[in-house]
């Protein structure tokens, strides 16, 4: 039996390895084991975008394993996040993956859409490989919906790769709807496509 809970700072080291599964960061920093280190510094740190304050885990009902994982925020907040997401990330990185992370983060930031103020944006979302199809992904979405509407918000949107076809139709069975692609970037790998649900 899988539940879900508000996630907790001790869930860091599952959770940092559940960030990487989208890709994003994992694309930016190829080192494994710095990626690890900067996602999991973002889940620890207060103020960030991917921080446990704003994070949801599905656990394994009686050992309390982390199974799956997301972090969404109010739109209107993402202009705080970004600094401190990035100078926390920044200072974690170090000298020898700091610059592809602002280089990276910043190709990533400008093929992007913009995230509407009234929205609740999901940030990171992600599953066990191991867990997946087991309806984990979709329990973790009702719960950003929940909490969407309990703020008062209009909308939840995300992003994902053109290419994550599993995922855009996952997103599609749960009420999300394509909306946009984001601009043209320089390099493919930066590519969105905008998805989002009314509420």
């Amino acid at each position: 039996m899988t539940a879900v809970r508000a996630a907790r700072r001790g869930d860091a080291d599952a959770a940092a390895t559940l960030i990487l599964e989208p890709g994003g960061l994992r694309d930016i920093v190829e080192d494994r084991t710095a990626a690890l280190r900067i996602a999991r510094a973002a889940f620890v740190a207060r103020g960030t975008a991917l921080s446990h304050e704003r994070a949801v885990v599905a656990v394994e009902d009686g050992n309390d394993d982390v199974v799956g994982f997301v972090a969404s925020f109010l739109g209107e907040d993402w202009r705080a996040l970004r600094v401190r997401t990035g100078l926390v990330m920044l200072r974690s990185a170090g000298l020898r993956h700091g610059r592809a992370l602002i280089v990276g983060g910043r190709e990533q930031e400008r093929a992007g859409l913009p995230i509407p103020r009234e929205a609740v944006y999901v940030m990171s979302l992600a599953v066990a490989p191991g867990r997946r199809g087991c309806g984990i992904g979709g329990m973790l979405l009702s719960r950003v919906v929940e909490q969407a509407v309990g703020a008062g918000a209009r909308v939840v949107v995300l992003d994902t790769a053109p290419t994550n076809v599993d995922a855009i139709r996952f997103y599609e069975r749960h009420g999300f709807a394509v909306v946009g692609h984001g601009r043209t970037p320089r390099d493919p790998r930066w590519a969105t496509v905008r998805l989002e649900r009314r509420l």
